[in-house]
Parts: C-alpha cells; structure tokens; sequence
C-alpha cells in the first residue's frame, strides 16, 4: 500500500478485549492502537451490536430445529439451512437501503441510532413474544435496524480518518483491530447466550441478545453529539419530486414479493435460492451503475474493477465462513460428542470458536502489515492465504468425519478456530478498501455493496446448507477443502493483475 511503513510494535500493543479498554483510556498514546478520536466508542459500540447479533445466530438454527418440547419449533433440516441463511442475507441487504437512506435522506448518525434502537426492540420481541410470532416479528425489526446501522456504522468510522489525514497510514490497522473489537462481540455473545439458553431456555438467550444491545446504544449515545460534521450529513439530498419515484419502487417490490411467494420461490427450501438471485442481481446492478455513472471519474472506475473481484472472492469466502451458522448446528446435531471432560458443551459454544481463533491473529496481522508496510502482499494475495487456510479446516474436518460417525467437539472447536484465522486476511479488507477506494458520490452505498458480499456469502452458505443434507458430512467437508484450494490458487495467479486495478489505492 501507499503508505510510509509502521514502526515495529511492542508486545504490550497485542489487541485483547482488556488492551482495547486500555488503549481507550489512553488517546495519546503512540503504537498500533493509537487511532482517531471516537475510534474506540465506535469500536465498543460495533462489539455490542455483533454481541447481540451473533448470539441470536447461535441460537437461531437450533431453535428452529429443536423439537417443540425442547423449546424449538421442529423445522425441518433443509428449511432450517435455508432460513438462517436467507436472514443473515437480508441484514446484509438490508444494509444497501440504510446506506442508500444516509445518501439521500437521513444522515448516517442518526440512522445508526435509529438501527440500534430497532434491534433492541427486535430481541425483546423475540424474547416475550410466542413461537412463529416473535420469531417473524424479531427477525423483522433486527433486520431492518441491523440495515440501518451496521454500514453506517462503518462509513462514520471512515469519515473519522478522512478528517484526520495523520491518521491515514492507520487505516488499514484501524480496521483490523475494529474487526478484533467485532469479533470480542462475536465470542461473548454466543458464550453468554448459549449458556442462557442450556440453563433458562431459548427466551432467556434472546433476552442476552437484547441486553447486548441496549449497551451498545448506551456507548454510542456518548459521544453522539461530538461525531464529525460529515457524519450528520446527507451527501446528495433527495429532491421532493424523488420521492414520489421511491413510493412507486417500493409499491413494485411488494408486488413482485407477493407474486414469488404465491409461485413458491419464498418457500422454505426454496427460500435461499431465490434471495441469492436477488443478492448478485443487486451487486452487479450497483457495479453496473457505479461504473456508467458521470459522477464517477476514469481512476475511480478502474479502481472499482479491481475491487469487484475482491467483493466476488468475499462472497465465496464468506459462503464457507457462514457453514457455521447453517450446517455446523447440523453437523453438531448429528454427529459430534459434545462431552468434554465429563461436562457438556452448550452446542451454541461452536459460534464463538471462529471468533477465537479471529482474535487471536488479528493482532499478530495487523502488527506484520504495520512493519512491511508498501512490502506488504496485495490485496488478493491475502485473500489466496484465506482460503488456503480456510482448506486445512475443512480438510482436517473431512478426514475426522470420515474415520469416525462421532466427531470429538475439542477437534471441530480446532477447525472452526483455523477458519477464523482465515477471516484476518480477508474480512478487515473488504472495508478497509472499500472506505478508502468507493467512489465519492457513492462511498456509503459503495461500503453496503462490500457488506452485501457477505451476505451473498450467508445465502450461499445456506444452500450449501441444503446440499449437506444430500450427502455424508466427510464427502461435504472434504469437497469444500478441495474448492478452496483451487480458488486460492487462482486467487494468487491472478493476483498481479489486480494488484495493477487497484495500485493507485493501495
């Protein structure tokens, strides 16, 4: 990248949930973890929300697969695989219309209040109100706040190093320690609510979910007033006739909704096909427009080139990455020894592994990236280690599945740990490139088109999730291991023509 090399940094700069309140206490101090004003509350504020979100996650397959008297709803595996991955998909998509919202109508810091406010909401409903009720009622709003708030979240965080340009060779770290801050959120929640959930009950887990929120809203209310100007903004307000236009999309999109649940393409099984159509349709429509846009310049449509192929390997990795959510609960239903040491493993606990193993390497990342700095690998590179790693999980889980019907939990825990480590060298770059890179006339809906990339990847993995259910677990795994392998291998022979896309950012 661009930037003048980082100096070396010490030990004591490791980035750990206890290191991240530190650092927050100490802004003037100089090392990797020295970062914008109102970094850290954004940071804090992020955690809680993925706490929130990620311990409805670990509970949501298993509530809906549990029988009845166990607290679940008794859905079937294949409808299960496809619903949890279409909602991860639609907090993502949701996400296009909360940053399109922050462009054209309401400025970002009131949205991400707003969202924060909704999700919270969203997983009380969960938590007071009944069975199929509470768990459309809940879904709806979280997605719709989860909309509102998480790119937004994200560009305000941008908006902090575009104010501050001695900040700038921070960025790249900056968004690492934020996915490290993230992933803190990622492995608390699921521990508390899981554990919630073996000793009270799903609706206890949900009230988990719920309280994380609350303390999210409450760190983001402190410095709400005290944001840069340019996070109460609206870059390109809407005219009033606009509007009018809106209400007609809007009308059309209910009844192009109606008419695919009535055709039965928004049926269970079918359910994750079709949001996935609609995910890559929309990629490619905003690339589309993006690129044929006078507002965009010729350096900036060349940049868009090269990262479009990174927002493709991003859907792909993140299709792998969300199997935990889809057919891992399956796979732990069915075929892991939950018993360690006597004691039993709440199965929700499988969530946070990844998480774990995503901390635990992000300070170590950011560190080398700081050190090499312009030495450091392109872009694609890194993504080619992520998947290479991402291959060692699953072939490791292959080969166990296949010497044996009952999977030790300790070795599933160890893979699940190496695909969090992959996520390092993929996930903080998805933002990072894209708060530095997206056109300026689309920079927060540019940042919702890298996280519906993700959520392209949560519907993908929720029909690999159907496939699972066609085949043994040891053929599934051990022909996600030979896929990723291939991929990074093309990853890294492609990896100096994008280099070359996407140099004069990079």
């Amino acid at each position: 990248m661009s930037h003048s090399p980082e100096p070396a940094v010490a030990d004591d700069d490791a980035v750990t949930p206890a290191s991240l309140q530190s650092a927050a206490r100490q802004p003037g101090r100089v090392g990797l973890l020295t970062q914008p004003p109102r970094f850290w509350n954004l940071a804090f504020t992020d955690l809680w929300e993925r706490f929130s979100f990620y311990s409805l996650q670990a509970l949501l397959s298993y509530y809906l697969l549990y029988d009845v008297a166990d607290g679940g709803l008794a859905v079937s595996a294949a409808v299960v695989a496809g619903v949890v991955g279409t909602y991860g998909a639609l907090a993502q998509l949701a996400q296009i219309v909360g940053s399109w919202m922050a462009d054209r109508l309401v400025a970002p810091k009131k949205l991400v209040l707003y969202g924060g406010s909704l999700i919270a909401l969203g997983h009380i409903s969960l938590g007071i109100l009944p069975g199929f009720v509470g768990l459309f009622v809940g879904l709806g709003l979280i997605i719709v706040g989860t909309g509102a708030l998480k790119t937004n979240l994200a560009a305000i965080l941008g908006i902090l190093y575009d104010a501050d340009p001695t900040m700038e060779p921070r960025r790249d770290a900056g968004f690492t320690i934020y996915l490290a801050a993230t992933n803190t959120g990622v492995v608390i929640g699921p521990l508390l609510a899981g554990l919630a959930q073996t000793t009270w009950g799903f609706h206890a887990g949900f009230a988990v979910a719920a309280v994380g929120m609350f303390l999210g809203l409450a760190q983001y209310c402190l410095v709400y007033k005290r944001l840069p100007v340019g996070a109460a903004q609206v870059v390109r307000p809407l005219p009033p006739e606009g509007r009018g236009t809106i209400a007609k999309v809007v009308s059309m999109l209910v009844v192009v909704a109606v008419g695919l649940y009535f055709t039965g393409a928004l049926d269970g099984e079918n359910l994750a096909t079709t949001v996935g159509i609609v995910v890559v349709v929309v990629i490619i429509t905003y690339y589309t427009v993006m690129l044929r846009s006078k507002a965009v310049t010729a350096e900036e449509k060349t940049r868009l080139r090269g990262l479009s192929q990174l927002s493709a390997a991003g859907l792909v990795f993140y299709g792998f990455q969300f199997l935990i959510f889809t057919t891992v609960p399956l796979f732990v239903t069915d075929s892991v020894d939950l018993a360690i040491g006597g004691w039993e493993i709440p199965p929700a606990w499988f969530v946070s592994a990844s998480a774990v193993g995503s901390i635990a390497a992000s300070p170590f990342v950011s560190a080398l990236w700081n050190r090499m700095g312009i030495r450091q690998p392109s872009a694609m590179s890194k993504n080619a280690v992520a998947f290479a790693l991402s291959a060692i999980g699953f072939l490791i889980l292959g080969l166990a599945a296949q010497t044996s019907t009952t999977v030790p939990a300790l070795l599933v825990l160890g893979c699940l740990i190496v695909l969090g480590i992959a996520e390092v060298f993929l996930g903080p770059l998805l933002f990072a490139m894209g708060s530095k890179c997206m056109p300026v006339a689309f920079r927060t809906q540019g940042l919702a088109i890298m996280s519906l990339s993700i959520g392209g990847g949560s519907v993908l993995a929720g029909i690999w999730g159907g496939i699972y259910t066609h085949m043994s677990s040891a053929t599934f795994f051990l022909t996600g291991a030979a896929v990723c392998a291939v991929i990074a291998g093309v990853l890294r022979l492609a990896a100096p023509a994008n280099h070359r896309a996407v140099s004069t950012f990079e």
